[in-house]
């Protein structure tokens, strides 16, 4: 599918399969739509005055003006405040995803938007770039079924009637195909299935990255992982015979030299819980295990698309968690690369032992401003609140300020969960370092407890996403690639940064 660029075009030259005409509320008729398409209004205006389409969030009235329009069909969508001062871009986004679902755009061939009625100004480029991602996501299909394929335009277009506002309609669509380009690579990487995801596939994925994005990517395997003393990582990996790997992404803006911003996503690619196993109803979802990992390489991605101002490094800790004689087991007690020894009660609880030596690789190597993980970590995340936002901890409070505003304004809330002292003493342990469970419940703040204990002075963030990483309300749609908008709108505000630091390596 190709999304065109703007097109002013005269009244009465559009030809497309259907026009959409996004509406708010209260639902009145749009002068632009009786320009392209006269019968389309008229039947507008007899619908709203029926009461048959308010323009409220998620309406959707599809009109077939008929007569000599050449655009057969016409939606009207419904955006409710989306226009006003105060209105969301994401509630924008999900107007056009609803909208995009619909089973009209599996049958045609062209999708023509009406970009008049997204407003006028600075507020024009938010918008567009709103409906590009939120048409784009709703159109979104992953499937590895050969006798039932569904369909997709092959072309949208954004089309005015005027003249004013063509640039910042085609940056709205650059940034918002951009972003929502980041969103279907970290969709695609979670969605796929086990037996095509193995850690060094999704370092191969990274690969690919490299020279089509220009980032800098290395692939660490298990004898640089060795070298590294990445203890941890190497223990979750060693049941499997598809051993782990350490991806690290560079991206560095032209002309920009400043500390980075490290972005650490755990990489799972498959978890049975290894001897600690699960249970069957669980183990069927875990190659979602990976979306930390999937969401950063995404948010990477688009950034580099973006041209964003500020340095990130990703760094991704990739394992598959299985049963066999060389699986770790609970009660051994493994080093990490930190030089911290941990005593293992859960093997279920692997995300945490490859982040620490992941963290702790980005801490020393990089001396990075801030990190931030994303982690499927916890089930305890779902439990506490549920699938409409994720879990976030922190020792920053303004680094926690930034990253939640930009996750409300991409739709992606963050909800803050205690991390005070009182907690450390659940995942202490007199026969190591730290402990990897804690026996008093509050099971995502003992996982965020004991990454900090591996976070050194730094700023740093941890997202635990298992409870948003996957549609539950409709499972067809697999990976939702939360928390990919949330930081790549916190990065496209980043504040500039002085000079890098002199690297301190830890040997």
């Amino acid at each position: 599918m190709t999304i065109v660029l703007s097109r002013t075009l005269a009244s009465g030259k559009l030809d497309a399969d259907v026009l959409v005409a996004p509406i708010g509320a209260p639902a009145s008729v749009p002068t632009s739509l009786a320009s392209f398409a006269p019968e389309a209004a008229t039947q507008a205006a007899r619908a709203i005055a029926l009461g048959d389409f308010d323009g409220k969030p998620g309406s959707r009235l599809l009109l077939h003006p008929g007569g000599t329009a050449k655009i057969p069909r016409v939606l009207l969508v419904g955006i409710g405040d989306g226009l006003a001062p105060s209105g969301s871009a994401a509630a924008l986004r999900k107007a056009f995803a609803a909208a995009a679902r619909d089973p009209l755009f599996e049958r045609v061939q062209s999708v023509a938007v009406l970009a008049d009625l997204l407003g006028t100004g600075a507020a024009l480029e938010e918008r567009v770039a709103a409906a590009t991602d939120g048409l784009l996501d709703g159109m979104y299909r992953w499937t590895m079924a050969t006798e039932r394929r569904t369909g997709a335009p092959e072309k949208v277009v954004f089309v005015s009637v005027a003249s004013q506002g063509g640039a910042r309609v085609e940056a709205g669509v650059q940034r918002g195909r951009a972003v929502a380009q980041g969103v279907t690579l970290a969709r695609d990487l979670a969605n796929a299935p086990p037996n095509r995801m193995s850690p060094e596939d999704l370092g191969k994925a990274a690969m690919g990255l490299a020279k089509s994005h220009g980032l800098d990517v290395t692939v660490l395997g298990p004898r640089e992982l060795a070298r590294e003393n990445m203890h941890a990582l190497l223990a979750v990996g060693d049941g499997s015979d598809r051993k782990a790997r350490l991806i690290v992404a560079r991206y560095t803006p032209a002309r920009r030299k400043a500390d980075p911003v490290a972005l650490v996503g755990k990489g799972i690619v498959y978890d049975t819980g290894g001897v600690c196993i699960k249970p069957i109803e669980s183990m069927v979802e875990m190659k979602y295990d990976k979306c930390g990992a999937c969401v950063v390489l995404g948010a990477i991605a688009a950034a580099a698309r973006l041209e964003l101002p500020v340095p990130i490094v990703a760094v991704i800790p990739a394992a598959e968690n299985l049963i066999s004689g060389s699986a770790y087991r609970a009660s051994d007690i493994i080093g990490s690369r930190s030089g911290k020894t941990i005593e293992v009660l859960n093997t279920d609880a692997e995300g945490r032992l490859v982040l620490a030596d992941a963290i702790d690789y980005a801490i020393t190597e990089f001396s990075p401003r801030a990190v931030v993980d994303v982690a499927t970590l916890t089930g305890a995340a779902y439990f506490a609140l549920g699938d409409h936002s994720c879990a976030i901890f922190g020792t920053d409070d303004a680094l926690i300020a930034r990253l939640r505003e930009a996750g409300d304004r991409a739709g992606e809330r963050a909800w803050p969960l205690p991390l005070t002292d009182d907690y450390r003493a659940d995942v202490s342990t007199p026969n190591a370092d730290v402990r990897n469970t804690s026996a008093w419940g509050a099971g995502a703040v003992a996982g965020a407890t004991f990454l900090q204990r591996f976070t050194r002075d730094v700023s740093w963030a941890h997202l635990d996403v298992a409870s948003v990483s996957r549609d539950r309300r409709t499972p067809s749609r697999g990976a939702t690639a939360f928390g990919t908008r949330l930081l790549v709108e916190a990065l496209a505000a980043w504040p500039k940064a002085a000079a890098p630091r002199a690297r301190k390596r830890r040997r």
